[in-house]
């Protein structure tokens, strides 16, 4: 059953177009009905992974590769292929050049890999000697053996616990060079090449049962500095900062973390909880403690090492306030979520002054009441984006409005998002009208009593149940909780209850429309009420109220949004059943403006004000009186733009004042329920405001109407002294 038609025969189906073509018996002869078809083709082979840990992960790319860490595993993803991994990790050739016998000599060459169980040495073979002892013992697995680069699978033995490697024939030497001092070399290569496997159990500082690919699989930070990566945050290993190394080729590798490549930062419970790149410094940042440093430092130090060419010595930092959330270094700014909201490492000119500066003052009052550890930063075209995950509050930080605060402290100026996220079922709200056009007088719809629905919405096969109810207006309709008869025109039809659902079904209908004598079908909604006698409460019959739309959504069930990324300039927001969505930042037009049909949320009215100041004018011991006429608001223009204006002052509350209507004339978009000959790009409005012997005076501008932006330059008013403030 499709819109109310059992469906008998499907004659087509246009790919191209999408568009399925079906017959009914239900349909008159020669009718079809054309369906739009959503096509989701979907192959098995597109799916990366279905095993993702359900926890935040991070990513970082290096070598047009994306690296991900979520929590249990680490991934790589070329543009083609997923791969862990450990399963895939660098192989490091940690001694070259080994000769035969047991102290065959050699050179360290790289450190072994804490990523990989495997690990290569090289040795020079003398066309003599078949016995090759490895660098460490206790081995694991020989996986492979290379004698001048083919591939041996048979001819020798070997001793695991002694690492010793036995064949039954001595390997040839290798062609000779000789040097310009008189010495001989090999050719190219040591030509044996023997990869081993030998896991590492425990490093220093980290107990656990877990293997140490497990333990820093496990990490959840991560930031690219000095040209490496750098890893922390697992819960088996709180205080330790993994890097990587380069490979062979010299490039940075970040499947190979080497056996020195990790440090400490304090011994205390206080986890590590950022990474935070900041010129030729990383700052690390912990958690709240008193016995660790909460920030330690770490600079580059060339050790002329080939095994280990470059350590990051620790400095202890600053105490005091902890970081319990994310960090970044937001326009030079390094600030970082702590318990009292946003905070920031100043002074960065002067190594040792560096200070924990508050930089969320202005929103204390509202950020205070949100759980901290669940905030998210992002930036955003100038923007600081702090997203309390879970919770649809937003908060954004204006790089562009920085100021001095009495302390001499930098801070921002600060807006304020909420309900970002997406709604389960929401549906298209609908409002009854006002009243019925002169050419609908007197006109019914056909309604279904067997199953309570419209004509086109019933699905019962039998039309015997089917009545003609008038069409009519809300002006008059009896509300049996309260025993009254009430006006709801104006308000809405099918409002949600508590589960998110319409409390009232909306229906459609095609009826004729009487104008000059002419009849012309028109598309109608409507919703029906049962008429009950008011003594047996029994249906007595039915009325069906007009209903208008402006095509907005309601209803639903809110699912907030839980993470937050900004990406080529448009910011993306996830929620946790699975949502993608972007701000429509993306739809500007070539002048940079945003046209107002993209000024919804999913469909959705975008409640948006701004307030000034509780105004005193400086003089908060004497009352005054607004001068008569003189409140002057300026405005922005849009192609459909309207606000309302209330005003409140400390001897009553906010009472609305004025609606305005900023449209700019266009013919695009032109709504003429709402019209504007205006063709300024500002507007300037005089509203009346006649407030007496207040203090103080605050004004609020604001929208609440579907796809009604508006924008504000000022608000100006006179006033004159009324006399000195009484209790």
């Amino acid at each position: 059953t499709v819109h109310g038609y059992d469906v008998t025969d499907a004659l087509s189906f246009d790919g191209a177009s999408s568009t399925l073509t079906v017959t009914s018996s239900d349909l008159a002869e020669g009718e079809i009905l054309y369906l739009t078809v959503l096509r989701q083709t979907f192959d098995a082979s597109d799916v990366l992974t279905e095993s993702m840990n359900a926890a935040r992960s991070v990513s970082f790319t290096v070598g047009g590769r994306i690296y991900i860490l979520d929590g249990l595993r680490f991934l790589c993803y070329d543009g083609k292929t997923l791969t862990d991994v450990k399963e895939s990790a660098y192989i490091p050739t940690t001694y070259i050049n080994i000769r035969s016998g047991v102290d065959g000599g050699g050179a360290e060459y790289m450190q072994r890999n804490l990523l990989s169980p495997y690990f290569r040495h090289t040795f020079i073979g003398d066309g003599m000697t078949n016995v090759y002892y490895m660098k460490e013992n206790a081995l694991e697995e020989i996986t492979e053996i290379k004698l001048y680069g083919k591939t041996v699978t048979s001819g020798y033995t070997v001793d695991l616990e002694n690492g010793l490697i036995t064949f039954e024939e001595a390997p040839s030497a290798p062609e000779m060079t000789e040097m310009e001092d008189g010495t001989y070399y090999p050719e190219g290569y040591a030509g044996i090449e023997i990869t081993a496997k030998k896991t590492y159990k425990k490093i220093q500082g980290a107990e656990s049962e877990k293997g140490i690919a497990e333990i820093i699989a496990a990490c959840r930070y991560a930031a690219v500095f000095d040209n490496r990566v750098f890893l922390s945050g697992s819960d088996d290993a709180p205080n330790h900062i993994f890097y990587c190394e380069r490979g062979a080729d010299g490039e940075v590798d970040p499947t190979y973390l080497g056996a020195l490549d990790y440090m400490q930062d304090g011994i205390g419970d206080a986890p590590i909880r950022a990474l935070l790149p900041v010129a030729d410094t990383l700052m690390v940042l912990k958690g709240d403690t008193k016995q660790d440093g909460t920030v330690f430092f770490h600079k580059a130090q060339n050790t002329d090492r080939d095994i280990q060419p470059k350590i990051y010595p620790s400095e202890r930092g600053l105490f005091g306030v902890g970081c319990i959330g994310e960090a970044v270094s937001f326009m030079d700014d390094p600030v970082f979520v702590s318990r009292m909201g946003l905070d920031a490492m100043g002074q960065l000119s002067a190594r040792y002054e560096r200070a924990v500066e508050h930089r969320s003052s202005l929103i204390d009052a509202k950020i205070s009441v949100s759980d901290m550890e669940k905030a998210i930063l992002a930036e955003w075209n100038g923007y600081l984006v702090m997203l309390i995950s879970g919770t649809g509050r937003m908060f954004l930080a204006d790089s562009r409005q920085k100021y001095a605060d009495s302390t001499g402290v930098p801070q921002y100026e600060w807006y304020y998002l909420e309900d970002i996220g997406v709604y389960d079922g929401q549906y298209t709200e609908y409002f009854y009208g006002e009243s019925v056009p002169e050419g609908l007088a007197g006109k019914t719809v056909k309604y279904c009593a067997s199953c309570g629905s419209g004509r086109a919405e019933c699905t019962c096969s039998d039309q015997s149940a089917w009545i003609d109810v008038p069409l009519t207006s809300a002006e008059k309709v009896y509300d049996e909780v309260s025993d009254e008869y009430r006006d709801l025109r104006g308000t809405i039809a099918n409002a949600p209850d508590g589960d998110g659902k319409p409390t009232a079904d909306i229906f459609s209908d095609t009826v004729q429309f009487d104008y000059e004598g002419m009849s012309y079908p028109i598309g109608i909604s409507y919703a029906v009420r049962e008429v009950r006698d008011r003594i047996s409460f029994e249906t007595v019959g039915y009325e069906a109220y007009l209903c208008d739309t402006h095509g907005n959504k309601t209803g639903g069930v809110f699912r907030p949004a839980t993470a937050v990324m900004s990406m080529d300039g448009i910011l993306y927001f996830g929620t946790e059943n699975g949502a993608v969505c972007s701000f429509n930042t993306d739809k500007r037009a070539e002048d940079g403006s945003i046209a107002p049909r993209w000024y919804g949320f999913g469909g959705r009215t975008i409640f948006s004000g701004c307030a000034t100041k509780m105004d005193n004018c400086g003089i908060p011991h004497l009352t005054k009186n607004t001068v008569k006429k003189s409140t002057v608001i300026k405005t922005g223009s849009f192609a459909s733009s309207a606000a309302k204006v209330k005003v409140r002052t400390n001897r009553k509350a906010y009472e609305q004042i004025a609606r305005i209507n900023s449209t700019l004339f266009s013919f695009e978009d032109m709504d003429f329920t709402d019209f504007s000959f205006a063709t300024e790009e500002q507007s300037l409005f005089s509203v009346k405001e006649k407030e007496k012997k207040w203090v103080e005076k605050q004004y609020f501008i604001y929208s609440d109407e579907y796809m009604k932006p508006f924008s504000l330059y000022y608000v100006a008013y006179r006033y004159v002294i009324a006399g000195r403030y009484k209790e």
